[in-house]
């Protein structure tokens, strides 16, 4: 490591690049080795092809056959290769869903122009492979591919970069490829990435080369015209991400033997030279990816031998980590190999000797938690807001991880039913209480499912579940068959008094109530539940005049009370 530090001072001084300090936040490890040992690897893909929930390889043998490797389920890679198309020169695979029908197939360039076309293998949805078509692209030669759904029409389609122009094979929806008769001019492309470059909700494209990259805007339909030359010159790859942070996708290249350089989306469709990274000075580079490899929420830089961490105190700016991916390549492809959650790295090696390589990633420690929201809710993790249950992970230092266990309450129904004069909440397992919507207050003791209220007037239910809850909406209940109140039968006495009296009321059906006010109309005493026979304790209330009001549903009495 001192060695490379100071080999990037002393290009400092010459050149005047931008220098990346060493740190070893983004640790990988070498955990596999010797995956097809008898052949130069071109191109490589991840996907789960036989369903089992674990990532599986397609290689491309450069000059013979495609291999397809299958995960043991446990996060290693079976050396034992079940194998496709020999005795053709193939160059780069990519998968692809063809018809949408939930098995990954995968799409292979035509690696010369003596060679067939772009290969289409179908999955039988079980990881077993048969050749669909193989006359798309005829007589072309190129390096890689690029697929997404580039006219709008739910189906991916293909953007592949060849001898001196770029081709759009649109998808049928059958999983045939047509050629929408456009050669974009690009001389020697090498690699393709497409992105929404200009937030219209389309896919854009940018082209590596030999000579300067170009980038293409489309119309939406999958055409394409060519809105930039003259960006990053001599570059293998290409990848798109939002490097500092400001809502747009910029663009970084890795070059053929010299520096990295990274263009900066300037929100209008155009790219601006930012910096020129270099690790250990010029280096060979065939690919590179953007990847939010420590969920920080900030894309990193993974290249063939190096990796590059996003600076999180400067975005935009990166450092050099201290890992160095051994052995040469033409390709390879960051995934969940082992399903812990981080990305890993499947290296295809060119050498006849010497076969593919796995890097997994390690994470350092792990902080485990148990996080429960309420319906609607979100948690921000892993660089987004979540609103859907599950595990996700998160950044929380240079070499620590927080891994949440993230579950919701059920939505509470707020439904109400009303029977007669009872309101019954349909909500079921959760705790209720009664208001009355008048003035928002509880009615006291209402706490089951189902009230009935007393008098007429319009209540709700505030359901809790938890630390989750939420009200119903207010139900009207008029309540008819009461008794009407007889003024001639209520009885005060004595009356005058010093304090203490009693309410004769005679014999009702229904419940009483009644509250007693001041001259001011403030209640200074009140009962819901009235006997025949109630005694009343005003002793502690000044002498004056004082009013009983008594109800039984509409019907109101009203009686003067004086105490001396």
């Amino acid at each position: 490591m001192k060695k490379i530090l100071l080999l990037l001072v002393a290009l400092n001084l010459v050149f005047g690049l931008t220098i990346l300090k060493a740190q070893d936040c983004i640790n990988y490890e070498l955990g596999q080795e010797g995956i097809g040992t008898l052949s130069e690897t071109f191109g490589v893909s991840l996907a789960d092809f036989d369903g089992d929930g674990w990532l599986d390889v397609v290689t491309i043998d450069a000059y013979d056959d495609i291999e397809v490797y299958f995960n043991d389920g446990t996060g290693q890679i079976d050396t034992n290769a079940y194998t496709l198309g020999a005795n053709r020169w193939r160059f780069g695979v990519q998968v692809i869903d063809i018809e949408n029908d939930g098995d990954w197939d995968f799409v292979t360039a035509p690696f010369s122009s003596n060679s067939y076309g772009i290969e289409v293998w179908e999955n039988n949805g079980s990881g077993s492979f048969s050749l669909k078509s193989d006359n798309t692209a005829n007589y072309s030669s190129g390096h890689e591919l690029a697929i997404g759904d580039l006219n709008g029409d739910g189906y991916d389609d293909i953007f592949f970069p060849n001898s001196d122009k770029v081709g759009v094979y649109l998808n049928d929806g059958t999983g045939d490829f047509v050629d929408n008769g456009q050669e974009l001019s690009a001389s020697s492309p090498e690699s393709a990435v497409l992105f929404d470059a200009d937030n219209d909700g389309d896919l854009d494209a940018a082209v590596s080369r030999g000579f300067p990259a170009k980038f293409f805007l489309n119309d939406g339909t999958g055409h394409f015209t060519e809105a930039q030359d003259e960006m990053a010159d001599d570059t293998e790859g290409v990848d798109a991400a939002d490097i500092n942070g400001d809502g747009y996708l910029d663009l970084v290249f890795a070059p053929w033997y010299g520096y990295i350089e990274i263009w900066y989306n300037d929100g209008l469709g155009s790219f601006l030279p930012g910096d020129t990274l270099f690790e250990a000075g010029q280096i060979f580079s065939i690919d590179i990816e953007l990847r939010d490899v420590n969920y920080d929420n900030l894309p990193d830089i993974l290249t063939d031998t190096y990796i590059l961490e996003n600076d999180p105190t400067n975005p935009g700016t990166f450092i050099v980590t201290s890992n160095y991916l051994t052995g040469s390549t033409h390709d390879f492809e960051s995934a969940d190999i082992n399903n812990d959650g981080f990305l890993d790295i499947y290296k295809g090696r060119f050498s006849s000797n010497d076969g593919d390589l796995v890097y997994y990633y390690q994470p350092g420690t792990l902080l485990y938690s148990d996080t429960s929201l309420c319906f609607g809710d979100s948690l921000f993790i892993g660089g987004m807001w979540q609103t859907e249950p599950g595990e996700y992970i998160g950044s929380v230092g240079c070499d620590s991880n927080q891994v949440v266990n993230l579950s919701f309450y059920e939505d509470l129904n707020t439904n109400v039913m009303l029977v007669g004069h009872t309101l019954t909440s349909l909500a079921i397992g959760v705790s209720y209480q009664w208001i009355d919507c008048t003035d928002s207050s509880f009615v006291e003791g209402a706490t089951g499912q189902s009230f009935t209220p007393e008098v007429s007037g319009d209540y709700a239910v505030i359901l809790t579940d938890g630390p989750c809850s939420a009200m119903t909406e207010c139900y009207t209940v008029v309540i008819t068959g009461l008794d009407k109140l007889n003024a001639d039968n209520i009885v005060l006495y004595p009356n005058p008094n010093n304090g203490f009296f009693v309410l004769k009321t005679g014999e009702y059906k229904s419940k009483l109530s009644f509250d007693i006010t001041d001259v001011m109309g403030n209640v200074v005493y009140q009962s819901k539940d009235v006997g025949q026979n109630t005694r009343i304790d005003l002793n502690d209330c000044p002498s004056g005049v004082y009013v009983l009001t008594l109800r039984s549903g509409n019907s109101i009495v009203i009686k003067r009370i004086i105490k001396q």
